[in-house]
């Protein structure tokens, strides 16, 4: 029997017995199988339809074939390339490795001493869970590389894969749930995604197996209950936005089923104590972290954590929440997303297949009113997909599980045009009928799938031409091949690399180099220039961007010298290699700068309705109203100057108990100086705070409550010498609470 041989659908028309209230339809041995159930679930009537042996035989094994094959197909697509797409390699992807290794080196314990921490920090922030246990096996096994970090997250996301499969198969009955499969890999937000080791991709895939297995529990699959609690809480630990959007899901699935949940409840009690087990990591890490939550808001910069009334925090809620819910943020052009997140020119999920995605989500909601808790349950996860992303702000890796709902809404809806044409078999061309028209298909999606890996391996790198610190961060991989070649070739050569293209270069160096410490400086060659530090030119290479060189104060340096260039993927100027040499005079002109560049700068600026006079320490970043706009993610910087001076005078004299000021994490001191209304000298208070591993807000005590007219703090960096840069976020001062 040939296998492209048209077979026409089967259709059972059965009357409907008194008292029924469910049909199942089950493959058994090849014959398909209809039973007509009561409310209490009892057999009303069977009824069964055999095919021969061989038709039998290709029912089963074509469908499983197809199925099998589009999952192969969606893992080389995700696999082949890794290191040319994206053409970034990003920090917070080498830092879950780093943190793997860590976790090995300390035998699994974090850098604050608890065993098996339930989370690790990055950038400041407590944020990363499984995803760094994840690349422990990896870490142990492989040596560091790009293509093992991105494949074992890759390799993971076939689950996601596998899970929109199996949900249109034994959840929705569909003949061909490779369909989702290939739908799901041609989507071009997962497509580039899935090939990195962001969090986010792992938070979306167990998302869908979670969703997969409450739907089939939903089919009277109630051993499945445990595993879709198990899978909601790798959910909720893998991405932070994706707590409030799985926790918002879970009650509304428990609220809306309790009568599911309550016909079996030896299965509901075992999950509830499942979910349980899950929530003790997350309680014992507000234990020894109680500010760990709101600290990643303020450093994110949330709105909800900035002083603003109830009602615009609410207003920006929901425009954040619309514009990720409108079909014009996922098949227009990208207007809210930072470039490297970006696929340029395609959307962010495949335009040609909006009209079956619509029709799906209307097929869906129509279902859903009719009592159909499949369609009702994969629209709850549409609704609640953008709740991640309301926290902060608009962005695709906040909402990227949304891809699940929305490929399995144009699953059913081309299954649903797929239906309809095979009801009018007649008037469709003969090489086109049946299984000839679900073969094209097939092709179809599958040379969709090839065509966008080989775009994106040939013209990835030229979608965005800004390849610096705002853009997509080009350059680790090249960049640390070419340091590990000098120093295995000089060991003795002392490297200087310029941290401003990239975020986190020292977790990159610590990935890309195998030595630990990496044997190299992370600094910009600015410092060279804001004090004298000697350095032997033969022995010293300067690694910077094509920015920096042209930006090089020559006046410093008698030679300048490019040893090599690196350029960026378009032929543009990328990095340089250079050698450089100070002038003969160069401490001369350093001294007379630097008496000109400590001369404190005086400003006025109203804050809370009063003006303040304020002298302070010259900065190279951040303007100085940024410490008093109690935005935790704005701050200031000395331009190497320590220690950081304010000197602060009042219109109106103010009365204070205490000064609270959010510092970095290095050891600190800060020293203040209160000039009461009355005294010419001022009361001094002095304070040394230790070392920590993320930024904080610190406060001074006074034993007495001062009515001041002039305040001065001086913030020392102790750890740094005096061309150190000192960083500040924020400065308050009032009563105690």
């Amino acid at each position: 029997m040939s296998i492209l041989r048209r077979r026409t659908p089967l259709q059972v028309d059965l009357p409907l017995p008194a008292g029924a209230k469910r049909v199942r339809v089950l493959a058994e041995s090849g014959n398909l199988v209809v039973e007509i159930r009561s409310e209490e679930d009892e057999v009303l009537e069977r009824h069964e339809a055999t095919f021969s042996k061989e038709e039998g035989r290709w029912r089963t094994i074509l469908p499983a074939v197809a199925f099998w094959l589009a999952l192969a197909i969606y893992l080389a697509v995700r696999l082949t390339g890794l290191a040319q797409f994206p053409v970034y390699f990003f920090s917070d992807e080498a830092i879950q490795t780093m943190l793997a290794s860590d976790l090995i080196r300390d035998g699994f314990h974090g850098y604050t001493g608890e065993f098996l921490p339930t989370y690790f920090p990055n950038g400041g922030q407590y944020n990363l869970s499984v995803s760094v246990y994840l690349q422990v096996i990896p870490t142990l096994l492989f040596p560091r590389s790009v293509e093992v970090t991105r494949a074992t997250a890759a390799v993971v996301t076939l689950l996601a894969a596998l899970a929109v499969g199996l949900t249109m198969q034994k959840v929705f009955a569909s003949r061909i749930p490779w369909l989702a499969v290939l739908i799901l890999s041609l989507t071009p937000a997962w497509f580039l995604h899935s090939r990195t080791a962001f969090e986010t991709a792992l938070a979306t895939t167990f998302f869908a197996a979670f969703l997969a297995c409450y739907l089939w529990y939903l089919q009277d699959h109630p051993a499945l209950l445990p595993w879709a609690v198990t899978f909601a809480a790798l959910t909720f630990y893998a991405y932070a936005p994706m707590r409030l959007t799985i926790a918002v899901m879970s009650v509304l699935l428990v609220v809306l089923d309790w009568r599911w949940h309550w016909r079996t409840p030896r299965v509901t009690l075992i999950s509830a104590a499942v979910a349980a087990v899950w929530l003790i990591p997350f309680i014992r890490f507000l234990m020894l972290h109680p500010a760990g939550l709101n600290q990643h808001l303020e450093i994110l910069g949330s709105y909800w954590v900035a002083d603003l009334p109830l009602l615009d925090k609410l207003r920006r809620a929901g425009e954040i929440y619309l514009n990720l819910l409108s079909p014009a943020y996922w098949w227009g052009e990208p207007r809210f997303d930072i470039i490297r997140h970006v696929m340029k020119d395609y959307g962010h999920f495949p335009r040609l297949l909006a009209p079956f995605t619509v029709m799906g989500f209307v097929w869906g909601v129509f279902q859903m009113f009719r009592g159909d808790t499949r369609a009702r349950t994969v629209f709850l996860a549409w609704l609640v997909s953008p709740l991640g992303a309301v926290l902060v702000g608009e962005g695709i890796t906040r909402v990227l599980c949304m891809v699940i709902p929305l490929t399995l809404f144009t699953a059913l809806g081309l299954e649903q045009i797929l239906d309809a044409i095979n009801r009018r078999m007649d008037h469709i061309p003969v090489p086109i009928r049946g299984n000839g028209l679900l073969v094209l298909i097939y092709l179809a999606l599958a040379a969709g799938n090839v065509s966008m890996l080989n775009d994106a391996l040939t013209h990835g790198a030229f979608w965005a031409r800004d390849y610096g610190l705002n853009g997509v961060q080009y350059g680790a991989r090249q960049v640390f091949a070419e340091i590990q070649t000098r120093l295995k070739r000089e060991p003795d050569l002392k490297v200087v690399l310029t941290p401003t293209w990239a975020n986190g270069t020292d977790v990159l160096a610590r990935f890309f180099l195998p030595q630990d410490p990496p044997p190299l400086e992370i600094n910009s060659y600015l410092a060279y220039t804001e004090t004298y530090r000697p350095f032997i030119p033969e022995k010293t290479v300067f690694v910077m961007t094509a920015q920096e060189y042209l930006e090089l104060p020559r006046r410093y340096f008698s030679e300048v010298q490019v040893e090599q260039e690196l350029p960026y993927p378009d032929g543009s100027p990328g990095f340089y290699f250079v050698r450089l040499r100070y002038a003969p005079n160069f401490q001369e002109l350093l001294a007379q700068e630097q008496a000109e560049r400590r001369k404190p700068v005086e400003e006025s600026l109203e804050v809370d309705g009063m003006l303040l006079r304020v002298s302070h320490t010259r900065l190279d970043m951040g303007e100085l109203r940024h410490i008093f706009d109690r935005n935790p993610s704005t701050l200031i910087r000395t331009a190497g100057i320590n220690p950081l001076t304010l000197k602060i005078a009042f219109a109106v004299p103010q009365r204070i108990e205490q000064v609270s000021l959010r510092i970095g994490g290095t050891p600190s001191r800060v020293r203040l100086s209160l000039w009461h209304t009355q005294e010419e000298s001022p009361r001094v208070v002095e304070q040394d705070f230790p070392e920590d591993p993320l930024p904080r807000m610190v406060t001074l005590p006074l034993e007495n409550p001062l009515s001041v007219s002039m305040l001065q703090v001086e913030l020392w960096n102790a750890s740094d010498s005096a061309d150190g840069h000192v960083h500040l976020w924020e400065l308050e001062w009032g009563t105690l609470p």
